[in-house]
């Protein structure tokens, strides 16, 4: 647990190892068991112009994902920015800076695992993907709309029309 108005007032900075295999939400979302992944948070506090307290760091980590072109596994590099500052409500939170997020506090002590943990789980895509040049399936083969409609047969709806048609005649 991190003091977060003294770190922000003594404008410190830390760099931190988190074990990705305590993270049982990130956990959910990798392919194999990340027990020998890492992630890094890089972190500094300090108070802008207004005196509001300002988180602002980096999370860096590389997650074994699935690649949902091909289905084979994928590691993902992960490098999240962020620039959050402390409040207690939303009201709070509709004060700040365009430039801030909100970061929802009871007390002043943050949770940095469940920080960092947050940051991995907002940086994952929908769809992770190996790069088109390293991925197994190829641009050719690939298929949408029409062209992949056409693949799966004769039209559904092709009795219909012969009826339809009929019936203006």
């Amino acid at each position: 647990m991190l003091d977060v108005k003294k770190f922000c007032h003594a404008r410190e900075q830390l760099t931190q190892l988190f074990s990705v295999s305590a993270m049982a939400r990130v956990q959910e979302l990798c392919n194999t068991r990340a027990d020998n992944v890492e992630a890094t948070l890089e972190m500094e506090g300090d108070l802008d112009y207004q005196g509001l307290l300002v988180l602002k760091g980096r999370v860096t980590a590389s997650l074994p994902l699935i690649c949902q072109r091909c289905m084979k596994p994928v590691q993902y590099r992960i490098s999240s920015k962020f620039l959050v500052s402390p409040v207690a409500d939303e009201a709070q939170a509709k004060m700040l800076p365009r430039d801030y997020e909100p970061l929802f506090l009871t007390h002043d002590e943050l949770d940095l695992a469940r920080l960092v943990e947050d940051e991995i789980i907002l940086s994952i895509p929908v769809t992770p993907m190996h790069d088109i040049n390293a991925c197994e399936v190829k641009e050719q083969h690939w298929s949408f709309g029409e062209e992949g409609a056409q693949s799966r047969g004769p039209n559904q709806f092709s009795e219909l029309e012969k009826l339809n048609t009929k019936k203006r005649r």
